[in-house]
């Protein structure tokens, strides 16, 4: 299982919007994802809950909502045994000990940024937060970047590219400025899952599975995957594994830019 952190300091970046997508685009392909909120604010759960029983189920975990029974915290956080992609919307002004915490057995982190010069700050802030945890703990093997609300040539995304540049950090997709989020997210759905209205934006999210996946989008299955039942899933604990063998080339690239 491979686990996906969708993470930024800070608040409204869009790591809402990019892990629901995220995880409709990768059920749309045939895969089995699980949704992680770990944010209190639980807008993922809410998310969820609002996604129509028509549509393949997506299996939702929320680490703040555990009930008090006679349950264990790891049999109420389970997923899906054939669960492929494991999907977290991490909270916002995250301290060092939370991002250890969260990067411990991470495979993938997708950093949405805004391209505004408070958002670059902060990105660049969190970076150096990054770069402390990745030397304490093993750094993961992918970071990708994703702008959000993009609009071409304004000067805002002008210097948000050229701050990544400098970087050196993959972008990985740029999402642009559309409603189509807003409305497919009140109703529980991705912009995939839209009925009209989102050709652009599927172009964008192809580009973000083509990474994320390893492979083109194209050559895995387009009809949406058949629906699950997850009541009976076995236990899969969130323990304190140890990192998969990684590289830390872009953490001492980073490093040495800070």
């Amino acid at each position: 299982m491979k686990k996906i952190l969708v993470i930024n300091s800070k608040g409204g970046s869009g790591k809402t919007t990019v892990a629901t997508n995220l995880v409709c685009q990768l059920t749309r392909v045939g895969e089995c994802a699980a949704l992680c909120d770990d944010d209190p604010q639980a807008s993922s759960t809410t998310w969820l809950s609002a996604r129509p029983t028509s549509l393949p189920g997506i299996h939702g975990v929320n680490p703040h909502q555990i009930n008090i029974t006679n349950r264990t915290r790891c049999w109420q956080q389970r997923v899906p045994v054939d669960t492929g992609y494991y999907v977290i919307d991490s909270p916002a002004g995250i301290d060092l000990p939370k991002l250890y915490d969260l990067i411990r057995g991470v495979d993938m982190i997708l950093i949405p940024v805004l391209p505004s010069i408070i958002d670059i700050n902060a990105t660049s802030d969190f970076v150096r937060n990054l770069i402390k945890a990745g030397k304490v703990r093993a750094a993961p093997a992918r970071i990708g970047i994703i702008i959000n609300r993009s609009r071409e040539r304004t000067l805002a995304l002008k210097k948000l590219e050229s701050f990544l540049d400098a970087l050196e950090l993959p972008v990985i997709g740029k999402l642009n400025d559309s409603q189509s989020y807003v409305r497919a997210i009140d109703q529980g759905l991705g912009v995939c899952e839209l009925k009209k209205g989102y050709r652009r934006e599927q172009r964008a999210w192809q580009e973000i599975l083509h990474w994320v996946l390893g492979r083109s989008p194209s050559a895995c299955k387009t009809e949406p995957a058949v629906q699950r039942v997850t009541d009976s899933a076995p236990v899969v604990e969130r323990s304190a594994t140890a990192l998969p063998e990684t590289s830390t080339a872009i953490f001492e690239t980073l490093h040495s830019l800070v």
